[in-house]
């Protein structure tokens, strides 16, 4: 409620500058302030920390957490959606006699990859069942972290400042399942699995069907991709009812508790599942 001075005040503004420049002022300070707050809540609750991976939880959760939770002298640690194989280097120095499986579908990012010593780099994506797929990635930056399935990510991307009118490139990958890759492999147990391929996570935790009471601990990431893939947070809630689920914060675990609707917030944001003793 606006008191005595601050009715005096907007009746000077009105005389000075108009009536309609007052009723401008207003909208847009009230909008700016509301996206403010908005955004601040947000990080608060570990949504939009994306600038890097202090800032999302990541580095705190391989660190401190696993470490915590880990105590196998030689965990199968997944990095699927490895990139240029920055989180496989983390989990390398967290756990220097890890079997360390990394999976990247970019022949370009790849290359990258598989320069790293003392981790399995596979050239394939994971998803529901084995096949071939497709990935779209910038022209001009074909190693970017924001290479995806699905096309029309890439409008998503001008609310983080970025030119998503850049033209794109797409590239044919083969497509595996994790139960195809345990079962080849030898491996009868995940001790944690990080999942980032923009949108696509669900569909690589449904090609585990057989290996999933067998992964303790899974990260997966939940962001506008999502819309495209038409993923809900209830679908992971559903398929994880095994698991509890949290979401990351730079130095901090905050639970999430049971489903609820306001779960649905399609914007960047790492979720840790915990499988349940």
């Amino acid at each position: 409620m606006i008191g005595p001075a601050g009715r005096k005040a907007r009746s000077l503004l009105r005389r000075v500058v108009g009536e309609k420049a007052v009723r401008s002022f207003i909208e847009n300070t009230a909008s700016l302030f509301g996206m403010d707050l908005l955004l601040t809540a947000y990080r608060s609750i570990g949504i939009l920390n994306y600038e890097d991976s202090h800032l999302s939880g990541e580095y705190h959760l391989i660190d401190n957490v696993l470490p915590a939770l880990i105590r196998t002298e030689k965990p199968v640690l997944f990095d699927v959606g490895a990139n240029r194989g920055e989180m496989s280097t983390a989990l390398r120095r967290s756990f220097p006699k890890a079997r360390i499986l990394a999976f990247e579908p970019n022949p370009v990012t790849y290359k990258a990859l598989s320069a790293i010593d003392g981790i399995e780099c596979i050239e394939a994506g994971l998803g529901a069942t084995p096949g071939k797929g497709l990935l779209h990635c910038y022209a001009s930056d074909q190693m970017s972290g924001h290479a995806s399935m699905y096309r029309d990510v890439f409008r998503f991307y001008e609310g983080y400042g970025i030119n998503a009118a850049a033209d794109l490139t797409t590239f044919e990958f083969d497509i595996d399942t994790v139960d195809n890759v345990c079962r080849t492999r030898g491996i009868d147990a995940i001790d944690f699995m990080k999942i980032d391929v923009e949108g696509h996570e669900l569909s690589v935790l449904k090609g585990a069907t057989a290996m999933l009471s067998h992964i303790a601990h899974i990260q997966f990431e939940f962001n506008e991709g999502n819309v495209l893939s038409r993923t809900f947070m209830r679908d992971f809630y559903e398929l994880l009812r095994d698991y509890q689920l949290f979401r990351l914060a730079p130095d901090r675990l905050i639970p999430m508790g049971p489903y609820a609707s306001r779960h649905e917030i399609f914007q960047f944001q790492n979720i840790f599942a915990v499988r349940k003793c």
